[in-house]
């Protein structure tokens, strides 16, 4: 199949886009409008993801390395952002209580630490997996209405208007 690699340099999505086909690249920016991965699809990013603004609409996208969530990111549809590396990773949030918001979140790593660092809000589906996690100072904050799957511990959880189940 082909692939496309861009050396050095980040991947940038900056309009409504569609990819289609499995790829990997090393570091990629979300900078505007919907991201549509193709259903089935995985877009793996092995080094750094920002997310600034936009948002994901379908398909996963697969972090391996330290993953940026700025406040301009709106989350999206029914994509999924899985966290698999297999060493440290770091998921930082510059999110407010009103504004910016994660996809849907999978947190499933082989091996390594997940370190969450400042603010998160989420109005996805949040699934914890596998991990060691560390959250020294973090805030996440469930919005609305979303699914909580998998027996972890955050250090700072805000639940806003909504119905948030939570499953074991």
């Amino acid at each position: 199949g082909a692939s496309l690699t861009v050396a050095g340099r980040p991947l940038i999505f900056n309009a409504t886009q569609t990819l289609t086909g499995s790829h990997t690249h090393d570091w990629v920016e979300v900078r505007g409008g919907a991201l549509t991965i193709a259903g089935g699809t995985t877009l793996t990013v092995t080094g750094s993801l920002s997310l600034f603004s936009g948002s994901l609409i379908t398909g996963t996208l697969a972090a391996e390395g330290d993953i940026n969530a700025h406040i301009g990111f709106v989350g999206g549809g029914t994509a999924t952002l899985l966290i698999n590396g297999a060493g440290a990773q770091t998921l930082t949030g510059f999110h407010s209580a009103a504004a910016g918001s994660m996809p849907n979140v999978n947190v499933a790593k082989p091996s390594g630490t997940l370190t969450i660092a400042g603010t998160l809000r989420t109005a996805r589906n949040w699934t914890y997996t596998s991990c060691a996690l560390s959250d020294a100072g973090s805030t996440v904050i469930f919005n609305g209405t979303l699914t909580l799957t998998g027996t972890h511990a955050l250090k700072r959880v805000e639940f806003h208007p909504g119905d948030v189940p939570v499953h074991a």
